[in-house]
């Protein structure tokens, strides 16, 4: 029986018809599937940094990820994408999390398919799915801790449910391992083991080989060391969860192969070998574990005669320096790389900017000043490093980056008033602070005291976070303190700004981007030897594209109504609706689109489709968001009932790119899908507020 869901989307505001594309997504080669937030496969780790994101390149002592697997992964010519496995319900004790629905994704998009530190039950239908998979020529890997520590539940309806398929068993985590080519290699010459003299583990699940089902050809290519004791998966009731143990005998494996139809896959027996550098308890840089690593994808990849004893193995390596928004265009920032070379040096990196060479950098840490470029390009941009190593192989890793560009507000509609030196003629005149020429000024002459004021009337509100004065013709002239205000009415203002100036051109930050007609600059230091002399100055409006703080937005929107109390239910309050569009304040500012015009809206849309194989029915729900979050959380849950609402059945991930909206926000794509048979039922999304 399919579940089938209304089309009634339960939300605050309107449903519209909006709707994205959502099969433009390029199709990754590896997917790994990690447990959810807090479950992390082995069972009491309720922290998300163990959870061995591929995305995470933390290299602190005792971390727990495997982005440097993913940078090695890439020099190998794979594109890795992610997936996790969600909790639905905290019991005792551990978390119960939802599997990833592999019955209803292509799961032929995927070379290899990777299980790593996960423990949800999957359904007879996902389990049947992925041996459909395996048999058609596709590849998995096993790797999961099964019960870390020794003492938590152990997690035989995880991994074990596909290892059934090919007559393995995944035993409990158990004591550190080295495995090596003189004693534990069973099968030396196989193409795994190219250039591999040993690799490790750490509390490690070994993997022990029973009689195969039908149809599979399984292989076990490297054994246990002598002496060492498996503790069995056979224990899920009496804490501690001990299973038994017994010592290790020839059925028992470090690294498993097999193969079913076309297929094949491997059982590891420790996720520790891929960790990042300082990994708990190893990582891919000890001993030989990035070339085996490298190999075994391979393998699994099918690709031929890769990585015979005498290759080179590419250089691999990452940006460090990640960019959560947008790059102002005016002030590039520095750009750091790592960069490694498994079996010899590095020699170089290249960074490119669209293409276009930025320089060479030869040593150790690898950085880029890109202010040396002077303004960037504002828009879509790429990065593009290329490392070089001893023996001239080359590996390039790109980061997209969005350049925003800080826009002078016109000065040609600009009043200017001064407490001092208040003229409009003569050789030291207002109008010479905004001329375009830096060899005129505006200027006191007089000493700097306390009190002095340069007032600028905008003509209108506008929208600015920057001031810039420039005094490079005078540079003692700087403004030895102040405080900059603003103003709706040229009468009240109000702080927004403070500090001193400390230099011929001072830059004044403002905390966040504010929208008034009236901008004073109060000068509040002395110098007896000094003028205060402006011979430029600029008012910037924020960068483009950057998300705008919902302080700022509603300011902006509303500005002095804010002061009116009795505004707060029609204009300004969260549960208002000014423009009368059926969306409240808070819901416009969630979406992006303006509250004082009903033609600006961002409908939620919502789209069904049926999975052809499975089934199944599915939503694709479309919705506008902030880039960042901006402080607003987008929760999606259904209702059977219209009063009780979870997230418990119902399988959400995001597909396909966002879209930029170049104004700070997004348009996202979120595929429901239930699991399970349940009555109709309802979805909304839900938006949250952080105080």
């Amino acid at each position: 029986m399919k579940k089938s869901f209304s089309h009634t989307l339960i939300t605050t505001f309107l449903l519209g018809s909006f709707i994205m594309d959502t099969h433009a997504q390029a199709a990754p080669k590896i997917l790994f599937i990690r447990g959810g937030s807090g479950t992390v496969g082995f069972l009491e780790g309720r922290s998300d940094e163990q959870s061995a994101s591929i995305l995470n390149y933390a290299a602190f002592s005792g971390n727990h990820s495997w982005g440097e697997l993913n940078s090695a992964l890439a020099a190998e010519g794979f594109v890795s994408e992610e997936m996790s496995e969600n909790p639905v319900a905290a019991t005792t004790p551990f978390l119960t999390p939802t599997p990833v629905p592999l019955d209803t994704l292509n799961l032929s998009d995927y070379q290899v398919i990777v299980f790593g530190s996960n423990n949800a039950t999957y359904t007879t239908a996902q389990i049947n799915a992925f041996r459909t998979y395996i048999t058609g020529g596709g590849a998995a890997l096993f790797l999961s801790d099964a019960n870390f520590g020794q003492n938590w539940r152990s997690a035989a309806d995880s991994d074990q449910q596909f290892l059934n398929l090919f007559g393995l068993t995944m035993n409990q985590d158990l004591g550190f391992y080295a495995i090596n080519r003189t004693t534990n290699f069973v099968v030396p010459t196989h193409p795994i083991f190219n250039g591999v003299d040993s690799f490790g583990g750490e509390g490690v699940s070994p993997i022990t080989r029973n009689a195969p089902p039908s149809g599979v050809v399984s292989t076990i290519l490297s054994g246990i060391p002598a002496g060492q004791n498996i503790r069995l998966n056979n224990n899920t009731t009496t804490a501690p969860f001990q299973g038994s143990a017994r010592v290790a005998n020839a059925n028992d494996a470090s690294l498993v192969i097999a193969t079913l139809g076309s297929g094949r896959i491997a059982a590891h027996f420790d996720r520790n070998t891929f960790f990042n550098l300082n990994g708990a308890g190893t990582g891919i840089n000890e001993m030989q574990n990035e070339f085996y690593a490298r190999n075994l994808f391979n393998w699994l990849a099918g690709k031929p005669d890769f990585n015979t004893a005498t290759d080179n193995y590419a250089p691999r390596g990452h940006f460090t320096t990640v960019f959560s928004g947008g790059i102002p265009a005016s002030i590039p920032p520095i750009v750091s790389f790592s960069a490694k070379d498994p079996d010899g040096t590095v020699s170089y990196v290249d960074l490119f900017l669209d293409g276009v060479l930025v320089s060479r950098d030869a040593v150790a840490p690898y950085q880029w000043d890109l202010s040396t470029l002077g303004t960037l390009p504002a828009g879509n941009r790429i990065l593009t490093a290329t490392i070089a190593d001893n023996e001239g192989k080359l590996t390039s890793v790109q980061l997209p980056i969005i350049v925003t560009e800080e826009i002078p507000i016109n000065r040609s509609t600009w009043a200017l008033s001064s407490s001092v030196n208040n003229v409009q003629t003569g050789t030291s005149n207002l109008p010479s602070a905004i001329d375009g020429n830096p060899s005129t000024r505006w200027a006191t002459r007089t000493p700097q005291v306390p009190g002095q004021t340069f007032t600028i009337n905008m003509g209108q509100r506008r929208l600015f976070q920057r001031l810039v004065i420039d005094s490079t013709a005078n540079p003692n002239d700087f403004p030895r303190g102040y405080i900059v205000r603003g103003s709706d009415n040229g009468t009240t203002y109000t702080n927004i700004a403070s500090g001193a100036g400390d230099g011929a051109v001072t830059n004044i930050f403002l905390p966040a981007p504010v929208t008034y007609q009236y901008v004073q600059i109060e000068q509040t230091g002395s110098s007896a030897a000094s003028w205060w002399s402006i011979h430029e100055l600029n008012i910037l409006q924020p960068p483009t594209n950057s998300p705008l703080p919902f302080a700022s937005w509603r300011q902006f929107y509303f500005g002095a109504d804010l002061n009116d109390p009795a505004k707060e239910a029609t204009h300004w309050g969260n549960s208002a609706d000014l423009d009368g569009d059926g969306q409240s304040t808070l819901e416009e500012f969630a979406f992006g689109t303006a509250p004082n015009s009903a033609a600006s809206r961002a409908p939620v849309a919502v789209t069904t489709a049926t999975d052809p194989v499975s089934g199944i029915q599915y939503f694709d729900l479309t919705f506008r968001r902030w880039r960042t979050g901006n402080g607003i959380s987008y929760l999606i849950d259904y209702s059977e009932n219209l009063i009780d609402w979870t997230t418990e059945g119902l399988n959400t991930s995001f597909i396909g790119s966002p879209i930029s909206n170049l104004d700070g926000t997004e348009t996202v794509t979120a595929r429901l899908i239930p699991q399970g048979p349940v009555p109709s039922s309802f979805v909304r999304l839900k938006l949250v507020k952080a105080p």
